[in-house]
């Protein structure tokens, strides 16, 4: 794949849908991120999985994007998990100071694993 070339897939894992990031999120491609992120954490309960393994660089837009999906996911009581992000954007949510409220995992399967477990809140809790 070109080293320009953005592409943006998404499979369903039984109940986490796993989003794949493949290229750069720069100026170029923010739009089509944007949108396809902006399809994302609608329904109750919903658990995602940001696979950034194929992601080269994202700039300050794509990373509000994210931050917006984890808001509205959070909002609709499900999931979000990152994992495979580079150390050099872990570096740039950490200076943002979102690398605390993210949950960033190395690998999809510690990323699953996550994702599977029950944390729905029980009633008094």
């Amino acid at each position: 794949m070109d080293a320009n070339t953005f592409k943006f897939k998404v499979v369903k894992h039984g109940p986490i849908r796993e989003c794949r990031v493949y290229g750069p999120v720069d100026s170029l491609t923010c739009n089509d991120f944007q949108r396809a992120m902006d399809k994302l954490g609608h329904h109750h309960g919903e658990r995602i999985l940001l696979d950034g393994q194929g992601l080269d660089y994202i700039n300050s837009k794509g990373i509000g994007c994210v931050a917006a999906l984890h808001k509205r996911t959070l909002l609709n009581n499900g999931h979000l998990a990152l994992c495979g992000i580079s150390d050099r954007i872990l570096k740039t949510l950490e200076l943002l100071g979102l690398q605390d409220r993210l949950h960033i995992f190395h690998n999809p399967e510690e990323a699953r694993a996550y994702l599977k477990q029950d944390t729905t809140p029980r009633p008094g809790e």
